[in-house]
């Protein structure tokens, strides 16, 4: 959740440099926030649209799984986890780019459920009143206050437009398997990559010509079976059904995109899985389950750093996302905020 590659350095935060972008996509989020671009592409596996948009106070959507096709040279990454789209400063360009490039493509193993419109006709489109849960952590990924702040920000703007709050959350977000699962699925995925390098060309990836995590992850991804890799996505898709059963009683979770404000850059570069999994808890679980999920910059904290919120749909309504978070966009507007890095 970092972007401090060895070839390049890192990549800076246009609200204070000496901060990390998140990542992956830290680079597309900081070339928006600073006004370098309006738009840049993000990839998301685990929250790399989401957590970047947060730590840079741009907007970021994760669509749901098959809305927007990795054809035609992929169907399912990381055990399906994987999707594209875009960052950017407003709901209008993320809908925009969404009419754009949503849609089918021949042999696309998860083809999402069409729109009824336009995805930009839904801006300024009345919204339902719609039930709403949160959640800011458990006792072992408890977010910071500023996480607690942020979503408080956004809560009492959902039920000043009025949306029914009510505390509650999928009970699996309190249980913490999901790490390990989706950690098995990523090694064989690196595994997998680093051997499509070697074929692309001609001659097998060193470990030196990868950093030493992701050379990590590809070792565990050699030695798993398949029949262990089969087990790991059986094990997803019952998690996925259980999250998903929230969603029959509920509209919205809300959540924090990351558990704290952008951390000092060093700071998580080599740092322990635990120190990683403490910082962004919130994103991951969406991806598994395939839900579109958007990230909105409501709350900067004392120390003038955004942190972003989340909004998580039931499968296929990015329609309820657009239209509620342009809502958002007018109650809460951030459109105005200039970092001091800024074109």
């Amino acid at each position: 959740p970092t972007t401090e590659p060895d070839t390049f350095g890192p990549t800076r935060n246009p609200w204070d440099t000496d901060r990390i972008t998140g990542g992956s996509s830290g680079g597309s989020a900081a070339a928006v926030a600073s006004r370098m671009v309006a738009i840049a592409h993000a990839g998301d596996g685990g929250g790399s649209i989401r957590n970047p948009a947060g730590a840079c106070g741009i907007a970021g959507l994760k669509p749901s799984r098959g809305r927007v096709t990795l054809g035609p040279a992929i169907g399912w990454s990381w055990s399906g986890c994987t999707t594209e789209l875009v960052v950017a400063r407003s709901v209008r360009d993320i809908a925009s780019v969404l009419d754009a490039v949503a849609g089918y493509f021949a042999g696309d193993p998860s083809p999402a459920p069409p729109p009824t419109r336009p995805f930009i006709a839904e801006l300024g489109a009345p919204v339902e009143r719609l039930r709403v849960g949160w959640f800011t952590g458990n006792a072992d990924t408890p977010g910071s206050p500023d996480a607690q702040a942020a979503v408080d920000t956004c809560l009492r703007a959902l039920e000043a437009l009025g949306h029914e709050v009510i505390d509650a959350h999928p009970v699996d977000l309190d249980r913490n398997e999901l790490g390990s699962l989706l950690a098995t699925s990523v090694a064989a995925s690196v595994a997998h990559e680093l051997e499509q390098f070697a074929q692309w060309t001609g001659s097998p990836v060193p470990p030196d010509g990868v950093e030493p995590a992701t050379w990590q992850f590809a070792e565990v991804g050699r030695a798993l079976t398949a029949t262990q890799y089969l087990a790991n996505v059986d094990a997803l898709h019952a998690f996925a059904r259980r999250m998903c059963a929230w969603w029959d009683h509920f509209d919205i979770l809300v959540t924090p995109t990351m558990a704290e404000a952008a951390p000092p850059i060093g700071e998580l570069k080599g740092a322990s899985v635990e120190r990683i999994v403490r910082l962004v808890p919130y994103t991951a679980p969406y991806n598994v389950t395939g839900q579109p999920a958007f990230a909105l910059p409501l709350y900067w904290n004392a120390d003038k750093l955004p942190l972003g919120i989340q909004l998580v749909a039931r499968y296929g309504a990015e329609d309820v996302l657009v239209r509620l978070a342009a809502q958002l966009e007018q109650a809460v507007p951030w459109i105005d905020r200039r970092p001091p890095v800024c074109a």
